[in-house]
């Protein structure tokens, strides 16, 4: 009986597909954990309150509130922010360091002289281009539509990690315009970002779409070598 090949093409795929998905589902199941975790500290604290505050005499009644005050401050508006700022650098971060490794499978694949690093744009844009610029991956337009929302992604992490989520200049204009196109954030009077609950799963879904795109390109080179 004659012994059945092995693909290691088909292999590898996997493999590569099986990491990404693997990672992005860690990233979803820890900020649904974040997001749980702060929900239950929130209902808690009102919790304490209702049972505090109606019993106590009217003028005890605001003293009393205004100790609890700070405490509601910080679980609804301080700690969301920071926690999801900090989430989703991480997860952009991530992102990056896939899109590198496409990058570097893409030139071998390719067999271009430039790599990824030698693109003057920063990050996820530098893979971004490099892959659709110089090696001509054939994006359809359904995954042209995540590549725009990745670079966007970027933009605002750069705000974030740099100025405390405050873009300025052109930036900013371009944050307010997405903004449109993505209700799961805003940008306050004072043009800082605000991320909602459901801010993450759209960066994650987004990424999950264009991996797909990438795989299914490789898959499709015939001059693939591992």
């Amino acid at each position: 009986m004659q012994a059945k090949r092995i693909d290691s093409r088909k292999i590898r795929l996997s493999a590569i597909e099986s990491l990404v998905r693997h990672d992005l589902m860690d990233m979803r199941e820890f900020v649904d954990l974040s997001e749980r975790l702060l929900k239950e500290e929130l209902n808690a604290l009102t919790q304490r309150i209702d049972e505090r505050v109606p019993g106590l005499p009217a003028p005890d009644q605001e003293a009393e509130l205004g100790w609890f005050d700070d405490d509601i401050y910080r679980l609804s508006d301080i700690f969301p922010r920071i926690q999801r700022y900090s989430l989703f650098t991480s997860l952009l971060s991530m992102i990056e360091q896939h899109l590198r490794s496409f990058c570097r499978s893409a030139k071998q694949v390719c067999e271009v002289e430039l790599s990824a690093s030698d693109l003057k744009e920063h990050g996820i844009s530098q893979s971004l281009d490099y892959l659709i610029k110089v090696c001509h991956f054939q994006i359809s337009r359904t995954a042209k539509s995540e590549y725009d929302h990745l670079k966007m992604f970027q933009m605002m992490r750069n705000a974030i990690m740099h100025n405390n989520g405050r873009p300025s200049g052109k930036a900013l204009t371009s944050i307010k315009q997405y903004q449109k196109r993505n209700p799961h954030f805003d940008v306050t009077e004072r043009n800082q970002i605000t991320l909602s609950s459901g801010f993450l799963y759209t960066v994650i879904g987004s990424a999950e779409m264009f991996y797909k795109t990438l795989l299914a390109e490789l898959a499709w080179i015939p001059t693939l070598v591992f």
